[in-house]
């Protein structure tokens, strides 16, 4: 690296370090009246309170709020709670007839020879929970079918299942056989129908609920053997891996879960203060469900966490009652509704809570899909998911806010630095004051240097009553390079900025910071150069 890169990215790097991201623009910044080596303009950027807060918070958004007031935003993970395919599971189910002939039909039959009769059988289809289902749509499930007989005879079985649509047709099958004397079990038949896509209707069009049914024609013809009284069929129907797509009906109560996460808070991390407010902090919740259930939500493991690992729990009315879930209107089957809430001061303790100054939030919600007269219904991905968003206008006070952080830096790269002076100009727009710390670090951990003598590189704006700069500060500051400074900068592995953060009064008023207020820094290098 040639002489002035390097003294160019040192001035950049260093200033960065106060002011986020700045645009580097070269603009003559006056003159000076002795004959340096090196004597440039290096920089004049503006820059706004939000470049700042980007460069100093992780994963923050900054917008603005309708007046210009600069907005911090940051979003949780999502908090999601189990599906519906988790909480209303449909058994196998098995199911068990018999075709006999009483003893009048059997006399008949043994006079006449043949014989026509039709069964009806109903079942309950059982979910462990007092659930009355109406209808559903399988996204599996299998239907087994054995038909084992006795009877001496020749004959037929149409098996119908009238309320299961197949392709939209119910569902039907025929069994033939022929009798063959000596034959131990003439009626042996075994069906294995997929249910995939399957639609069945558990209400009898509307008669009941919960309700599985079929029909059976059984014809039998006489082949020269007695038929006695205990001849029968015996009929089993075994319902097994059976997942909805979706399902009408009218269910019991479920309870609701989700993990616990974690939202960061960037710029309120490894921070220390005397005294820091915010008046209208904010958390906002988007729930979005997609159960057609009623639904309760309550908000639960909710606490802040500080840097410390200190924690306070939010309090307050939002969190002792329970809060109503907004369901897909009608039957909307894949839709889902929203439901807003909003966690702030007159709710919660959420103004101490931000005073608390965490640098996370957890957040956890229990709840409970509700029963009702109503009919509801599901699909089996239905779902309440939680967005958790913590907004924090620019509004407030801080007294003493002190933010550390540390780079990692090769000082070797600038030995070619000598003596010299940096001249920095500033114009202030923002409502506060800023105090830095330049401090270079060797790999023992030793401080070698501190940057600046006067700390003060920005002088707080003229604030009016509303809290808002109505007047610009400006400040001057020369700082001197030093041989023994400059030595000791080759030396160092890291550099450590810390910043000081006052509102105008030492946070004695509150002050507003609009999208426009705006820090202009000039910078201008002056130095000589080593071999």
């Amino acid at each position: 690296m040639n002489s002035w890169p390097k003294v160019l990215f040192l001035v950049l790097f260093l200033i960065s370090g106060c002011a986020g991201t700045l645009t580097n623009e070269i603009d003559r910044i006056g003159s000076n009246q002795w004959n340096p080596e090196l004597a440039a303009p290096v920089l004049n950027s503006n820059f706004e309170m939000a470049d700042y807060l980007d460069a100093v918070s992780n994963e923050v958004t900054v917008s603005f709020d309708s007046a210009g007031v600069v907005v911090l935003e940051y979003r949780g993970p999502d908090v999601v709670s189990q599906t519906a395919s988790d909480l209303i599971v449909i058994p196998d189910q098995t199911y068990q007839a018999t075709l006999d002939l009483t003893p009048v039909e059997l006399t008949n039959f043994n006079v006449s020879g043949s014989i026509s009769k039709s069964f009806h059988f109903d079942f309950n289809v059982d979910t462990g929970k007092s659930d009355a289902l109406d209808s559903m749509t399988f996204k599996q499930g299998d239907l087994l079918l054995s038909i084992t007989g006795a009877f001496p005879t020749s004959g037929s079985l149409v098996f119908d299942l009238p309320y299961l649509q197949i392709n939209g047709i119910p569902y039907s099958k025929t069994f033939s056989w022929t009798y063959s004397s000596g034959s131990s079990s003439p009626q042996q038949f075994q069906l294995n129908l997929d249910l995939t896509n399957a639609f069945i209707d558990y209400t009898k069009n509307g008669a009941t609920t919960s309700n599985f049914s079929f029909d059976i024609d059984l014809t039998l013809s006489a082949e020269g053997t007695p038929v006695s009284l205990g001849d029968k069929i015996s009929v089993t129907v075994n319902s097994t891996n059976q997942l909805f797509g979706s399902v009408f009906g009218h269910f019991a109560s479920r309870t609701l879960s989700t993990n616990r996460e974690t939202v960061s808070i960037g710029v309120l991390h490894s921070v220390e203060a005397n005294s820091f407010t915010l008046d209208q902090p904010e958390v906002n919740i988007l729930f979005r469900n997609s159960f057609g259930l009623n639904a309760t939500i309550g908000l639960t493991n909710l606490q802040a966490r500080n840097s410390a690992g200190n924690t306070l729990p939010f309090t307050g009315s939002i969190v002792s009652t329970p809060i109503s879930i907004n369901r897909p209107a009608g039957f909307g089957v894949g839709q889902f509704a929203e439901t807003n809430l909003q966690i702030n001061q007159t709710n919660s303790n959420l103004s101490e809570l931000i005073s608390f100054l965490p640098s996370s939030l957890d957040y956890q919600f229990l709840g409970s899909l509700q029963s009702s007269t109503q009919q509801q219904f599901v699909v089996d991905t239905s779902r309440i998911t939680g967005t958790y968003m913590v907004r924090l206008p620019m509004s407030g006070t801080a007294s003493t806010f002190t933010s550390t952080k540390d780079f990692d830096f090769n000082g070797s790269d600038f030995d070619v630095l000598k003596e010299g002076l940096i001249t920095i100009r500033t114009t202030n727009g923002l409502p506060i004051e800023v105090l830095l710390d330049v401090l270079f670090i060797d790999s023992g951990g030793n401080i070698l240097e501190s940057l600046l003598t006067d700390p003060v590189v920005l002088s707080s704006g003229t604030v009016d009553s509303n809290g808002y700069v109505s007047k610009p500060s400006s400040r001057e500051l020369v700082v001197p390079l030093n041989q023994a400074f400059t030595d000791n900068l080759a030396k160092s592995t890291k550099i450590r900025v810390v910043s000081t953060i006052s509102t105008v009064g030492n946070g004695s008023k509150v002050v507003k910071i609009r999208k426009n207020d705006q820090v202009n820094i000039s910078v201008f290098l002056q130095s000589t150069l080593g071999n």
